[in-house]
């Protein structure tokens, strides 16, 4: 199943910036934010271990249905992209993202089933202190049906290991986007 997104409005033509975004999420801390923008200017290399496009999501917390708010987006540079449009500033439909959704509601990381195509889910709670106030979502399809190389097992690994310091809220570390 296609993931679905849907407008939510803005300006035509206007940059969106990932604090304004944050902003439009609502009760996003200043903080929070902060780390969110040190994630987002070295999550690159996480896409291309993870070899997934990644998305960064957080709640509406101003709709009754809680859709989820794309603020940043990236693709891998080691796999084809699964988003070859830009989503940053749109709504992920809560019905399409349950692995983030579940991954907000419990603060824990979540895996889907591979899709007919091959497509792995993965939400990984971004936490700041004692708080999450977004969820790193990656969707992408590994290794495309075929063997895996040793290369690939380690950049797998690599990536799973940032995930899981992103989930203990010590990647990205202040200084690091410099």
């Amino acid at each position: 199943m296609a993931t679905t997104f849907t407008s939510v409005g803005g300006r035509s033509g206007e940059p969106l910036l990932l604090g304004s975004l944050c902003s439009r999420a609502g009760s996003i801390s200043t903080a929070e934010m902060e780390h969110l923008h040190r994630l987002v200017a070295v999550w690159q290399l996480l896409a291309d271990l993870s070899f997934a496009d990644l998305l960064l999501l957080a709640p509406m917390r101003r709709q009754p249905d809680r859709d989820l708010l794309v603020l940043a987006q990236t693709r891998p540079d080691t796999a084809q992209t699964l988003y070859p449009e830009d989503h940053v500033g749109t709504a992920l439909l809560r019905e399409n993202a349950s692995e983030a959704q579940l991954a907000l509601e419990t603060g824990q990381p979540h895996r889907g089933a591979a899709d007919e195509r091959g497509v792995q889910r993965v939400a990984v709670p971004v936490r700041v202190e004692d708080r999450v106030p977004a969820v790193l979502f990656s969707e992408g399809i590994p290794y495309g049906g075929r063997r895996v190389s040793g290369v690939e097992e380690a950049y797998s690994r690599a990536a799973d290991s940032l995930y899981s310091m992103i989930l203990e809220g010590v990647f990205p570390f202040p200084g690091m986007q410099d």
